[in-house]
């Protein structure tokens, strides 16, 4: 069964072409990686099938009863005032 598809997505963030045409598919049970040098646009795609990012063309499919749970790169934590 497909949990996840992506079809033929681009994507430019501040007019640097970071997803230019990729379609992958992830089914269920299989397990993957990305690899890849740091801008290639790794975080990009994980953005983009967890929906905080749209593609700019292409399609992100997702099975209804999935759930994402991602973790940025760059969480935003908040100190509690007097908290260290």
């Amino acid at each position: 069964m497909i949990l996840v598809s992506l079809d033929k997505v681009g994507i430019s963030l501040d007019g640097k072409t970071i997803v230019n045409d990729i379609s992958l598919t992830i089914k269920t049970g299989e397990k993957i990686g990305l690899i890849g040098n740091n801008g290639c646009g790794k975080t990009t795609i994980l953005q983009l099938i967890n929906g905080s990012l749209s593609p700019e063309y292409g399609k992100v499919h997702k099975k209804k009863e999935l759930k994402i749970s991602y973790l940025s790169q760059r969480p935003n934590f908040s100190i509690p005032a007097g908290g260290k």
